[in-house]
């Protein structure tokens, strides 16, 4: 992966520069949360959230998901998973349209 997406191996440089047992915790916690509740459902009860994903690579089942949910959502086209790292003027673009709105 890291050779055909950069991005994966500043990831994997910040995450080896991490404390271990902060890792470990967080993922425990995390787990935990998602045991007890749907993130997103979480996710959609605050107010004035706006979703932006790209469908071409997101799960079936976060697709699935958004069909059944009034949160408003934007379509970011070509967007990769790290926009924020390596799209960031694409990313900022759809923040100022949501705000526009």
């Amino acid at each position: 992966m890291a050779s055909a997406q950069p991005v994966v191996v500043r990831y994997r440089d910040m995450v080896a520069k991490a404390d271990p047992q902060a890792l470990w915790e967080l993922g425990c916690d995390a787990r935990r949360f998602s045991e007890q509740f749907v993130p997103g459902d979480v996710l959609g009860e605050v107010e004035n959230v706006i979703y932006l994903y790209n469908p071409a690579n997101c799960p079936e089942t976060t697709i699935d998901w958004l069909k059944t949910n009034a949160m408003k959502r934007i379509v970011m086209e070509n967007a990769t998973h790290w926009k924020s790292v390596d799209q960031p003027e694409k990313l900022s673009g759809k923040i100022l349209e949501a705000l526009e709105r």
